[in-house]
């Protein structure tokens, strides 16, 4: 067996790489990408400096070898082998941590920014290699151009999606206004894959849909929320008291299949069922200033009418945060199966090679200090449904949410919200023979 050794020049890259190591991991990085960070932003590192030299010798062993002996000489610049060391590393930590190289770093922030565009739909990453389609909004290019739920797309413009996080996926899929994406699609209804070329365009797709908005048997209330926007809460807002005008006893907020967004909109939606400054969700991490507190704001106040909320295994994030605190504060009572369990906050922090590290640096807890991430939030009443159930479910939501009984061909039944209904009315009936 031969023995390797690192010359004198890789000692000296190790220690120049381990400074900036120590200096990365001694402060933490602004939450914006460039920002300066402060000195009262200093944390205590997770090793001490002996383990982290240690290892990072081993890892420029590693280089140097391959950089010798491997195959493809091609493949094993210091580059190359960095940019996959990184991969890795923030790959083990957990789903939402990742490396961004400078292209795909320039496309998120062009992404945040609102430069690039999608096509409308509702995915999700499988274990495996692809992204699995919830469904398409209803009239987005992605609905026109014939993708449908239960579809799995395993390459964007040729590229497979091996080994690459959601939002690395979804920045792939977006792209400027008026340009094209080809979809590489597999059906379970077709022996060869489909390819999909899509036209990317701006989709506006509102949080409580036009036909979102219905009264039920028992005067009860139902509003579809499909993404927390940031019109999500007025316009919860306005169908209550639409609703509320029509005499209705009880609400039911459909949840379901919603993917989350922005914070704030949560806090909106919560704000109308609960008191002026009672706690709707806080945060955890390692920092002083990742441990925060969000309190409900004032607004119009529904206190007392009866709610409930239906979840999925798709309802995410802003969607675990609202029905978390509603039932925490026994607002509301939760039907339907166990959320997806997206709780955590991510910090994007360039670097110098124009790249950017995206990693958790709190995780969100409800009032009663239920962890979200990786846990979901479990309804009081379970009913799962099969994936099949599921996404024809999801075709129903997007083409004509509300609806209990089958009205086509290739309708189901939606027991989830049949028994909402239910308890909904056991609700009401209750109260009134309370008084």
């Amino acid at each position: 067996m031969r023995t390797f050794t690192v010359v004198a020049n890789w000692k000296k890259i190790v220690c120049a790489v381990l400074t900036c190591l120590m200096a990365c991991t001694a402060i933490a990085p602004a939450a914006a990408a460039g920002q300066a960070v402060t000195a009262g932003q200093l944390v205590k590192p997770a090793d001490n400096d002996n383990a982290a030299y240690e290892s990072m010798l081993v890892l420029v062993t590693v280089m140097k070898i391959l950089q010798r002996y491997y195959v493809d000489p091609g493949r094993v610049s210091s580059k190359q082998l960095l940019s996959g060391a990184l991969k890795g590393m923030l790959h083990e930590l957990d789903p939402y941590s990742s490396y961004e190289p400078a292209g795909v770093y320039r496309k998120t922030t062009e992404r945040f920014n609102g430069s690039l565009v999608g096509v409308g739909v509702l995915i999700y990453k499988t274990k495996k290699s692809g992204l699995k389609v919830i469904t398409p909004f209803s009239g987005s290019p992605a609905a026109q151009a014939g993708i449908k739920p239960g579809d799995l797309i395993i390459e964007i413009n040729g590229n497979k999606l091996n080994g690459l996080t959601l939002e690395q996926c979804m920045a792939m899929i977006k792209g400027p206004k008026g340009s094209e994406v080809t979809l590489k699609v597999i059906r379970k209804t077709k022996n060869e894959p489909l390819y999909f070329t899509v036209k990317r365009a701006v989709f506006k797709n509102s949080p409580v849909p036009y036909n979102g908005i219905k009264m039920l048997p028992g005067k009860v209330g139902y509003i579809r929320l499909s993404v927390f926007s940031a019109a999500a809460g007025p316009a919860i807002g306005n169908a209550v008291k639409k609703l509320k005008a029509e005499g209705a006893r009880a609400l039911i907020i459909d949840l379901r299949n919603n993917p989350g967004g922005l914070l704030q909109a949560a806090l909106g939606v919560c704000s109308y069922f609960l008191n002026t400054g009672e706690l709707v969700i806080f945060t955890e991490g390692r920092e002083k200033n990742s441990c925060q507190k969000f309190y409900a704001a004032k607004s119009r106040k529904y206190l007392e009418i009866p709610l409930v909320i239906l979840i999925n295994c798709y309802s995410a994030s802003a969607s675990e945060i609202v029905a978390g605190c509603l039932r925490d504060h026994n607002r509301a009572v939760l039907v339907g199966s166990k959320s997806f369990g997206k709780g955590s906050v991510q910090r994007l922090h360039k670097l110098s090679n124009d790249g950017a590290i995206r990693f958790t640096i709190a995780k969100y807890f409800t009032p009663n200090r239920k962890v979200i991430h990786g846990a979901g939030i479990k309804p009081d009443i379970n009913i799962k449904l099969p994936l099949k159930q599921r996404l024809m479910l999801a075709r129903q939501l997007t083409r004509n949410p509300g609806q209990l009984e089958p009205e086509g061909k290739h309708d189901i039944a939606d027991v989830q919200l049949q028994r909402a209904l239910q308890l909904a009315n056991g609700i009401v009936k209750f109260r009134d023979n309370q008084q």
